[in-house]
């Protein structure tokens, strides 16, 4: 019953803001772009590399979007608003509230189930007529999908919650992980290694019962732990801070701003944990995935690591989404503010924890591949100009409502449509990379920089906090 409830009103919600045919129609957007990757992608790379690299995808989705150890009470809190009063309804109705948690987290992993899952699955059915994928294959995705992103789910929800708890073991544990694969990342990269190191993927290459019972249990018994282990009690007791900041001489709306973002984030639960799990590590998976596929195209070093550049400067604007979340723009209505001034401060803080972070995966992302030390800058410039052109899109058309307008399939296509070309562009040339395009590309980054500069400019004149 508090499922079903949960669900009306995720549904109410969204389609209170966008109607209930703009809000289905985001299903088909995801399912036409999805579409695309399941039919174009099988002309150049094999089935197999293919069926892999998307279950290590929905594995590096579920991670990132598993970190319940780190933000569960604040989601519960703030993220829905008003309607998440029901987090502290256990106080008053015989409820729990690990059982509101669980019923939260099943709502969530029904809606991106329902969003991205069964469009991705139904578009390689669709494909499977045309190209190499068989039908069988492509049925079988209906189930072994849906457990990779439970099983990264329920992978990060335990690892975050162990983080929440003791910070200095899981990041021995990560950073231990990082330096062996980097030592055997030829090991790693073999077919039989990775197919066997993800359990959906064993049951998608040997599909048995036992193989099927193994995964469901696994993944159950991992998120049964983390919700035993996890702290849901919502004390209101004193806590102390240090401070962080000494009183600025020359006072400014915005940067006042920036230091309450940038207080909010490191105090809360769980702190840039936040950003390890839901950005970094995803990443990382990703990219060693990648290393394995592009050896097929036999892609140079220097074209593999503007490719990651790419990618890193795409999914660095999620941490304006992170700024965004927790901080309610509607609370500032009563006081003598200027939307402008908010969203300049979570998009100046966004550059600059998006840059330094953006800039290590970079580092880490050279190590990993057989680049020079010349490539290394002209990969950073090309991800700081596509960092900066994803956010101005991303600010100029959802302003300080990320989370929840990209939800409206109008927004969110527009969102792709306007990235689309900047990341085939990119990629084109990162296959075909040459000391000829290397020069080719030299302006690209600066006329990305100078569009995303009259984006933002523009993007200001329309922001309102009631967009």
């Amino acid at each position: 019953m508090l499922l079903k409830e949960l669900l009306r009103e995720e549904w109410r919600m969204h389609s209170t803001m966008f109607g209930n045919t703009n809000f289905i129609l985001f299903s088909l957007v995801i399912f036409g772009l999805c579409a695309l990757f399941a039919l174009i992608t099988p002309l150049f790379i094999s089935s197999k590399s293919i069926l892999s690299f998307s279950h290590y995808l929905f594995f590096a989705l579920g991670i990132s979007i598993g970190s319940f150890g780190l933000s569960g009470r604040e989601v519960l809190n703030k993220r829905f608003g008003e309607i998440s009063f029901i987090a502290y309804s256990s106080k008053i109705l015989p409820v729990s509230v690990k059982q509101i948690f669980l019923n939260f987290a099943l709502k969530d992993l029904m809606y991106y189930t329902f969003f991205f899952i069964i469009p991705f699955c139904t578009a390689f059915i669709i494909s499977s007529a045309i190209t190499t994928i068989t039908i069988t294959q492509a049925s079988l995705m209906f189930i072994t999908i849906p457990l990779t992103f439970f099983f990264g789910l329920s992978l990060s929800f335990l690892m975050t919650t162990i983080y929440s708890r003791s910070k200095i073991i899981i990041q021995l544990i990560i950073g231990c992980s990082i330096v062996y694969v980097f030592l055997n990342l030829g090991f790693f990269t073999q077919e039989i290694v990775y197919e066997n190191m993800l359990p959906p993927l064993q049951l998608f290459f040997n599909p048995t019962m036992k193989m099927l019972i193994v995964n469901i249990t696994l993944s159950a018994g991992l998120f049964l732990i983390s919700t035993l282990l996890f702290n849901f009690e919502f004390k209101a007791k004193g806590k102390g801070h240090k401070t962080l900041f000494r009183a600025s001489k020359k006072p400014s709306a915005i940067k006042a701003f920036m230091l309450k973002d940038f207080i909010d984030l490191h105090r809360s639960q769980g702190g840039f944990g936040k950003i390890l799990f839901s950005f970094l590590i995803p990443i990382l998976i990703i990219e060693v995935m990648m290393s394995f596929v592009l050896k097929i195209f036999s892609v140079s070093g220097e074209g593999l690591l503007i490719l990651f550049s790419v990618i890193i400067g795409v999914t660095a604007s999620t941490i304006y989404n992170w700024l965004a979340e927790f901080d309610n723009a509607k609370k500032y209505l009563n006081l003598p503010i200027n939307p402008k001034k908010i969203c300049l401060s979570k998009t100046g803080l966004s550059i600059i924890l998006g840059i330094i972070s953006g800039s290590g995966l970079l580092i880490i992302s050279f190590l990993f591949s057989e680049a020079s030390i010349t490539s290394l800058g002209f990969s950073f410039i090309i991800f700081t100009s596509v960092f900066a052109i994803t956010l101005s899109v991303l600010v100029y058309l959802t302003g300080l409502n990320p989370n929840t307008l990209l939800f409206d399939a109008k927004t969110f296509l527009k969102y792709m449509l306007t990235l689309a070309p900047i990341i085939v562009f990119f990629m084109l040339q990162a296959f075909s990379y040459s000391k000829i395009n290397h020069l080719f590309l030299i302006p690209a980054p600066i006329i990305l920089t100078t569009i995303s500069i009259a984006l933002f400019k523009k993007s200001m004149k329309k922001i309102t906090i009631f967009e």
